[in-house]
């Protein structure tokens, strides 16, 4: 049994193996079954929940969890697709890796991702790969750049998400750590 736990230290759910498979419980969220390999994971959402926050939560969480399994490493970061290749903000919550994010977008970067950001080393280049995320601006932001303030609003009514991870590979460029200042 592993302990989950949030950046302020409560236990917001756990993970155990039970015959082959891993098991992922998110306190007042729902569940994720990992198959043998983590090929297949499957969704079940507690009552009241909607489908749209289990998916966010698998973008966010529990793909990036998945590919450090694999041969992926994944940086708490924002970024954005420039000319010359991928740009990731990274540093710790509230720190403004989403602003700098859609400020960037708004100068005509793409934004890239969103919380998660999966790379890999192929034959010497770091490459960066796009999980479907939108960026989520907090409400200083939001109101910042004249945008509704939105907390939550993933796709709902998806039942079943596949994503290929190869079409979206570019290189990883620069990394920015944020820090707050004084």
């Amino acid at each position: 049994l592993e302990r989950w736990h949030d950046p302020t230290g409560w236990e917001c759910g756990f993970s155990l193996w039970r015959d082959g498979q891993c098991w992922v419980r998110l306190h007042r969220l729902g569940a994720f079954v990992l198959e043998p390999g983590f090929r297949d994971v499957t969704g079940f959402l507690d009552p009241g929940v909607e489908s749209g926050r289990l998916q966010e939560v698998f973008l966010h969480l529990i793909a990036p969890w998945v590919l450090q399994r694999h041969s992926w490493e994944c940086l708490h970061a924002s970024a954005v697709l420039t000319r010359r290749g991928v740009v990731a903000f990274c540093g710790p919550s509230g720190r403004g890796k989403s602003t700098l994010a859609h400020a960037a977008s708004e100068g005509g970067d793409l934004p890239y991702s969103d919380d998660a950001l999966p790379f890999l080393v192929r034959e010497g280049l770091v490459l960066a790969a796009r999980l479907p995320q939108r960026l989520r601006l907090r409400e200083p932001a939001a109101s910042w750049f004249g945008e509704p303030f939105r907390p939550e609003a993933p796709s709902a009514g998806v039942r079943e998400l596949s994503y290929q991870f190869e079409p979206s590979l570019q290189p990883l460029t620069a990394i920015y750590w944020l820090e707050r200042g004084s």
